[in-house]
């Protein structure tokens, strides 16, 4: 079994494989300060019941900071020594960007896990911390990216900068127009990114001369997943592109 996992700057995404075959997910809050020793007990209740099972590991991350206590958890634990996933890992995919040494292994897990889905041209809708459109050209390409901030980021920002306002549950309203001021948050973050996705995907497909097949994921995905028809959602992109990155390297 392969253990993958996904280091971004809010969540740990761990998912288990059998090959290729989705087994199980689990979430870790992403903090900074923690030790190798904490991750080591974390990992080793989550995962009880494939300490014995897991025979390869492969993480990406955005948070270097936190590799190395991750890792030697890991290597403790299993006896493993986690491959981290970079732009110098086989992946099979042309990287036609300013400085290829410069892409995050996030971006490079959604583009190679949309590849492996959907096909090819394709535009993956990653919504974590931050929101990211990466592009896949019709050549099979990744050809770039745009970056803005996130739901939680922007939550946040206006919370921390408006003094009346109060943290209220996140939904989507099912209007627009809101007569308090907890929908009328929720309406203008929550449709407003909406939007926003729409608007950008257009101008890519307007600056490409085609269309692009469509993939959402990403924490927040599911809050506004039913407002995005064109995107076929998939919660699981980023861990299943790790796990065929996995094989495809050993």
């Amino acid at each position: 079994m392969t253990l993958t996992i996904d280091i971004g700057n809010t969540t740990i995404n761990i998912a288990v494989y059998d090959e290729l075959i989705f087994i199980e997910r689990y979430f870790l809050e992403t903090i900074k300060t923690r030790k190798s020793k904490d991750y080591r007990l974390l990992f080793s209740n989550l995962l009880q019941k494939y300490l014995n099972e897991i025979d390869g590991i492969i993480i990406s991350s955005v948070v270097p900071e936190i590799n190395d206590e991750i890792s030697k958890a890991l290597e403790d634990l299993f006896k493993i020594k986690p491959m981290f996933l970079t732009v110098n890992s086989k992946t099979n995919i042309n990287i036609k960007i300013d400085n290829p040494n410069e892409l995050g292994s996030d971006l490079l897990c959604d583009a190679f896990g949309a590849i492996h889905s959907v096909g090819y041209p394709a535009i993956i809708c990653d919504l974590g911390t931050a929101s990211k459109l990466i592009i896949v050209d019709n050549n099979g390409d990744f050809c770039g990216c745009t970056i803005f901030p996130g739901i939680g980021i922007s939550y946040n920002s206006l919370y921390k900068n408006a003094s009346l306002l109060e943290k209220n549950d996140v939904n989507l309203p099912n209007k627009i127009c809101s007569k308090n001021t907890k929908d009328a948050i929720n309406s203008g973050i929550l449709y407003g990114h909406i939007e926003e996705i729409k608007g950008l995907t257009r101008r890519i497909e307007s600056e490409f001369g085609y269309e692009f097949k469509k993939v959402l994921t990403g924490g927040y995905a599911n809050l506004i997943k039913d407002n995005l028809e064109e995107f076929e959602y998939n919660p699981n992109l980023i861990n299943f592109a790790l796990a065929k990155i996995y094989k495809l390297n050993k």
